[in-house]
């Protein structure tokens, strides 16, 4: 394989930069271009035996003079030029952003011709909202190119194909920013893998989840062996009293109930993290967000006495905080309210800005979060983003800060939360935006998107579309590109929680019920336990994502050090067929395995199964519709 050369470009006025590595002038700005390979990872089919290149780049600039630098106009994290035979066939996948519907994460695909121009981007600058995922792979007849776009605001990605060449560039949306002196600004980053020789989607995505997971995700800082969380999250359920099965559940939000809770789950074997969400400060959700010292009513000494409870299960404690919006009286509203560069409202809009790339909002808001986490035992920290800044942070733009402000606010972002980990080595920090709309390259390499679509909230359906489709539906759309992610179940049976099921799952169960079924509750999460170490290994769609109700929904998992391996599959309810047959792409077609089949009433049926036949016609057999079913091989035991 022959090395890879990107370049990361701007512009000064309409003089085009190429940065070369490493660090020098241009004008009055000094320049880093930070080029890294990361290592390697293992190649996948064809390139099986090879190893394939990490690189991640990013680029920086400051302005160390006295005078204001020219107008910056264009500036790239990636600016490829790739040359193509003529006639030659080319496919960009990406997927659809979230937007709590079942289209959340759709794959699309896209087969560009000579002259066409393709160009990506998120809506309302959070960077995987409804328009925009930051993640694409391009496979061309003799090469493959997968990439991630690390920046959480207003990205662009543009691809052009002309007759014998492909440019792919990314960087932001817009900008037009003249650098005052001592100001810096950077680039999104890129992570990638590229390969010059032909590869199938299937092994180049395959290779950069390995890629994530070995350099760019918090496995990088908790360890390779991190469990990935089991949580007892029961706010969706209750916080409305939607779901009240008797009137304690009225009482949510309280130190009672929450204890309870903490009692309740902490209980079931396998379960290793109490989760607090938006309803243990003053207002709660409904209108307190901004408050960080003054507690909800049901709390009259803080959370310290609940988290507490958590731990003496055995259960870390994760709670929630929205450091970038606040409600009109609360804490943070009223200490930056006379400044609208700090505390930014825009008239039509309903939701508060909190410029956390303010320097002062930014100190203020670590040293709350700092404060609350000491104060109330805090493990884990959740952050949620319910707000699209790109509106508001455009409103406090002026002549020559076009873009500037939204690039200090996601620089303070990732700031924030490195200064967090800094202060609390091994800190977990759950990304939460709206659901899944701020997952990108910098984001999965600092936190887990543990809810990764606020489809997670919902019990039942999702405009009309079950839950459990869209869960299916996530999970196999997800896993093609980032390796930990997570969402919910309501219930306990087989398909419900097989369907929301990843590494980990959060457990929305009726804990406050006082016939709460926990031994049902254990079989249940025994299950998710024993799957788990398979979402460590490559994934593998075996259907096309459908939200029809007559279809099967089916995925893979293969451990390539033990060859060993998982399949999911579900027969949704309208699917007449009750056989399915597939073609895995792990196992070895000369060996033999050993087959554990466990249905939708978790009852197991062991077989000895040549490999061909489970790599080119496995039958897969669900008699109940709806119904699941899990699939384990391993090497035959002789």
């Amino acid at each position: 394989m022959k090395k890879s050369s990107f370049d990361a470009t701007f512009k000064l006025g309409s003089e085009k930069v190429v940065c070369a590595e490493g660090t020098f002038r241009a004008e009055n700005l000094s320049c880093v271009y930070d080029r890294k390979v990361l290592g390697t990872v293992p190649g996948r089919g064809a390139l099986k035996g090879c190893d394939v290149p990490v690189v991640r780049q990013c680029v920086t600039l400051k302005n160390e003079s006295d005078t204001e630098s020219r107008p910056l106009r264009e500036l790239y994290g990636l600016d490829a030029s790739i040359e193509l035979a003529a006639g030659k066939r080319l496919t960009l996948s990406t997927l659809r952003g979230d937007d709590c519907t079942a289209a959340s994460f759709k794959p699309e695909t896209y087969l560009p011709d000579p002259g066409e121009r393709i160009v990506k981007k998120p809506f309302g600058g959070r960077s995987s909202d409804t328009s925009g995922f930051p993640f694409f792979d391009i496979a061309g007849e003799d090469f493959g190119l997968i990439f991630s776009i690390g920046w959480s605001g207003q990205w662009q990605m543009e691809l052009y194909r002309d007759s014998d060449r492909l440019f792919v560039r990314a960087g932001f949306e817009d900008c037009d920013i003249v650098l005052r002196p001592g100001e810096s600004i950077r680039s999104v980053s890129i992570l990638y893998l590229y390969v010059d020789e032909p590869v199938k989607a299937l092994h180049l995505r395959q290779m950069f989840v390995d890629a994530q997971r070995l350099y760019a995700s918090p496995l990088t800082f908790l360890g390779q062996e991190y469990k990935y969380p089991v949580a007892i999250q029961c706010f969706d359920r209750y916080f409305n009293f939607s779901d009240a099965s008797d009137e304690t559940t009225r009482n949510f939000e309280t130190e009672q109930a929450q204890k309870k809770i903490c009692r309740v789950g902490g209980k079931l074997r396998g379960a290793d993290l109490y989760w607090m969400d938006a309803c243990w400060y003053k207002g709660t959700f409904r209108s307190g967000t901004g408050n960080y010292r003054q507690y909800e009513k049901g709390f009259p000494h803080g959370m310290r006495p609940v988290n507490d409870e958590a731990h003496k299960y055995g259960l870390a404690a994760l709670t929630w905080f929205e450091p970038v919006r606040c409600d009109p009286g609360t804490e943070v509203y009223e200490k930056f309210r006379d400044d609208p560069h700090k505390i930014v409202s825009v008239p039509g809009l309903k939701r508060i800005l909190v410029n956390i790339g303010n320097e002062e909002v930014f100190q203020y808001v670590l040293g709350e979060i700092l404060a609350a986490m000491d104060r109330d035992h805090i493990d884990a920290f959740r952050e949620d983003f319910n707000i699209n800044p790109l509106g508001y942070l455009r409103s406090i733009e002026g002549e020559g800060r076009k873009g500037y402000y939204q690039i200090k606010f996601v620089e303070n972002l990732y700031r924030l939360w490195d200064s967090l980990c800094a202060a609390r080595p091994g800190l977990l920090i759950d990304n939460c935006a709206s659901g899944g709309r701020l997952i990108d390259g910098e984001t999965c390499a600092r936190s887990f998107p543990l809810w990764h679509s606020d489809t997670g909230g919902l019990s039942e359906t999702v405009r009309g579309i079950p839950v459990t489709t869209a869960h299916q539906n996530e999970t196999m759309a997800l896993s093609q590109y980032i390796p930990l992610h997570s969402t919910s179940s309501f219930e306990k049976d087989a398909y419900h929680m097989r369907s929301g099921m990843t590494g980990g799952i959060h457990l929305e169960f009726d804990f406050l019920n006082p016939d709460f079924d926990r031994k049902a509750a254990g079989r249940a999460l025994d299950e998710v336990i024993e799957q788990s170490r398979y979402w460590r290994g490559d994934f593998q769609p075996l259907t096309e994502r459908s939200t029809s109700s007559d279809v099967w929904c089916a995925y893979a998992h293969h451990l390539q050090k033990t060859d060993e391996g998982m399949v999911v599959a579900f027969r949704r309810e309208d699917a007449e067929n009750d056989r399915l047959t597939v073609a895995l792409d792990g196992p070895d077609p000369e060996k033999i395995y050993d087959v554990t089949y466990i249905d939708e009433d978790r009852k197991r049926t062991k077989k000895t199964v040549p490999g061909r036949k489970l790599c080119e016609n496995f039958v897969l057999t669900i008699r109940r519709k709806p119904g699941s079913l899990l699939v384990l091989y391993a090497p035959h035991e002789n």
